[in-house]
């Protein structure tokens, strides 16, 4: 097959994956590339005149451009995904969300201006404003963007008069601790407040601020469109009936030997152990699988052993902010923003106030453990307070406060609170409100 019959075969859409044919074109590129400037360029200026239950040509040209980094039809593409949201969607559908953001990335002029102004467009379809805050966002983390005007640009968005879809905000938010902003989670937190985001609450936020997972990160790049768009659900698997069969065998097959194992696994000790009961020969409580004589027997007792097993704690807090024992160069450390005892002080709130797993053994005894949490971390800010003068739950929280503001918390505790103690915590935070 030569370029012009490579060329041809992609004028329409055909459910049999053309394979060879993109092949064809990459392998022509300078030849190629002046046919799919032209051909996005007539679909950015004239978008009604497309039709596309006949043409796919503009489509193929789209990704082409990406995956030749063609940076001279940029403006034409920004033209493109600004045409009106039902247009684009009739064009592009699924690729409005992964395809266009990636193939904006690749053909970027250095025009970050063009793009933000797109970004904040409100008449821009919603998802390709995500797509676009995706694209801010790799830039930035691959030093072609500033933060501080990443940053700006951010909060400038934050605070525009006509708000936004709340989806906008969840894409903020994760462009924010993608890019680790830390100094931004006021920001993530007045979103939070505002109910302006989807999903994830703020705890959870707070978590991915000091989470560090490459292969979560936006945009895929580079682009070779052969094998880019080869999996998309609009072509025809070459599987056989057969094939498909049995891979929904070997499916079902390792779903129910998981589900065997799952039902196998030991279960973690219950709440509040009772160490007089436990006989020399027992399992160990600890969950180390050893005697009780051969483990934890004459061993000093955590305090926090004693209301659940330091597997369980461990489930609960797999989440949690790494401390830095362990460092990584440019790495975000809680250990680096706060002392010790406001650590031990949040990760026993994030102990009480985390959801337990549905079918995990502390289940039915989280509220519970919830109150017993909830009055350790409350003696222990007691403690905090008198020693550094706290005067205010506001004070607290500016220079504390890691998961969860002190009001929150506090409303928690009291409503599990015995009615002789509630008294005194009413007390308490009336004067610590003043």
């Amino acid at each position: 097959m030569d370029l012009h019959e490579a060329l041809d075969s992609i004028q329409t859409f055909n459910r049999k994956f053309p394979k060879e044919a993109l092949e064809v074109i990459s392998a022509h590129k300078e030849e190629a590339l002046p046919v799919m400037r032209e051909s996005v360029r007539k679909t950015a200026a004239h978008p009604e005149l497309v039709d596309d239950y006949k043409e796919y040509f503009y489509f193929y040209a789209t990704f082409f451009l990406g995956e030749f980094r063609d940076t001279e039809s940029f403006p034409d593409l920004i033209r493109l995904v600004s045409m009106p949201s039902d247009r684009l969607n009739d064009l592009y559908n699924d690729a409005i969300t992964s395809g266009l953001p990636d193939i904006l990335y690749c053909t970027f002029n250095g025009d970050t201006e063009l793009l933000k102004t797109t970004g904040m467009n409100l008449e821009v379809d919603l998802y390709m404003r995500a797509g676009i805050l995706d694209v801010l966002a790799k830039l930035c983390l691959d030093g072609k963007l500033d933060e501080t005007e990443l940053k700006a640009y951010l909060r400038q968005y934050i605070r525009l008069a006509e708000k936004d879809d709340p989806f906008i905000y969840s894409k903020i938010a994760d462009v924010i601790v993608w890019c680790h902003f830390r100094d931004m989670l006021p920001d993530l937190k007045e979103l939070a407040q505002q109910d302006l985001l989807e999903g994830d609450d703020y705890p959870t936020l707070v978590d991915l601020m000091y989470t560090y997972n490459e292969n979560d990160l936006p945009i895929e790049s580079p682009i070779k469109v052969s094998e880019y768009l080869q999996s998309w659900g609009m072509y025809d698997s070459d599987s056989s009936a057969e094939e498909t069969e049995g891979s929904l065998k070997d499916l079902l097959r390792s779903f129910l030997e998981a589900d065997d194992q799952e039902d196998e696994a030991p279960k973690a000790a219950p709440p509040k152990i009772d160490l007089s009961k436990i006989g020399r020969n027992d399992p160990c409580p600890c969950g180390s699988g050893k005697k009780y004589k051969n483990c934890c027997l004459g061993k000093p007792v955590e305090p926090l052993d004693t209301i659940e097993s330091q597997q369980s704690r461990d489930r609960v807090l797999a989440a949690y902010p790494p401390l830095g024992g362990k460092r990584i160069p440019g790495r975000l450390y809680l250990a680096d923003f706060y002392d010790a005892e406001a650590i031990e002080i949040d990760r026993l709130l994030y102990l009480a106030l985390q959801p337990r797993e549905l079918f995990s053994p502390y289940f039915k005894q989280y509220p519970e453990l919830k109150k017993i949490y909830l009055h350790l971390a409350y003696s222990k800010f007691t403690q905090k307070c008198a020693k550094d003068h706290i005067r205010s739950f506001a004070e607290y929280d500016q220079k504390y406060a890691i998961h969860y503001d002190t009001a929150k918390w506090f409303d928690e505790l009291m409503d599990c609170a015995d009615p002789e103690k509630k008294t005194m915590l009413l007390q308490h935070r009336a004067m610590l409100e003043q």
